[in-house]
């Protein structure tokens, strides 16, 4: 449980003491960290950009290598962050639109926006944060993609997948409001990632649910199942149940 959904759920009247004590704490840590998370990224995408431009300066590359991995900055963090720069700087290079929902996206939506590419994900997310003036979760971004999610972000599944628009807190900035996003804030390599034993059981609910008799007669279903037939191939087979192993004697 997050820290935000600890903070707004009921709790005795001890713990709530404890909540107050500690709530403008977590508000004050969860914008510190998703500031500094925008931050790493624009340092990242400046120092590649800088390499591209002065490739012949070796020397600096290296000390450039060196200071990233000292702060703890692994290839993949880079790499994903470079992702997310690339993608802010490419909505902010569109129309004004954009723009807005570039400052307002955490690194992990930049990732997926990023990763998109062919779909309308980029669109209808932002049909979504001019309505709500926030962004899908990352939930519902990738359920988007998988075909499980419609594009207001909303579960096609409801009794297979609960669908939270994402703990989203709005806390008072100067003049403006700051956005936090609680299951966004940290791209996928940060996160703990749903165990293979959850994902199966959601997946063997959802296939319950499938008429596979109205997919068979309906082409354009049938299509959006073509881009993942390799794999629904490779779980088949892994649903066979394996032949015992003669022993010998």
């Amino acid at each position: 449980m997050s820290l935000i959904k600890i903070i707004n759920s009921e709790h005795s009247a001890e713990f709530g003491q404890l909540i107050n004590d500690i709530k403008a704490n977590v508000l004050s840590y969860l914008e510190a960290r998703q500031k500094a998370q925008k931050e790493r990224m624009i340092i990242i995408g400046k120092i590649a950009e800088y390499k591209s431009s002065y490739p012949q300066r070796s020397k600096e590359h290296r000390a450039l290598t060196t200071a990233m991995n000292e702060e703890g900055w692994s290839q993949d963090v880079i790499s994903n962050n470079l992702l997310a720069y690339k993608e802010y700087k490419r909505l902010f290079n569109s129309h004004s639109d954009w723009h807005p929902l570039a400052e307002a996206a955490s690194i992990s939506h930049l990732v997926v926006i990023a990763r998109s590419t062919g779909t309308g994900l980029g669109y209808d997310s932002l049909k979504y944060f001019k309505k709500y003036k926030s962004l899908p979760s990352i939930k519902a971004m990738r359920g988007y993609l998988g075909g499980f999610f419609d594009k207001q972000f909303q579960p096609k599944f409801k009794s297979a997948l609960g669908h939270n628009k994402g703990e989203v807190f709005e806390m008072p900035v100067n003049d403006g409001k700051f956005l936090i996003h609680q299951d966004s804030t940290d791209i996928d390599y940060e996160k703990i990632q749903p165990t293979q034993e959850k994902l199966i059981q959601e997946l063997k609910l959802i296939v319950e649910q499938i008429d596979n008799d109205k997919v068979f007669v309906d082409d354009v279903l049938r299509s959006q199942l073509e881009p993942i037939q390799h794999q629904l191939k490779i779980l088949s087979d892994l649903a066979k149940p394996r032949s015992p192993k003669p022993k010998y004697i």
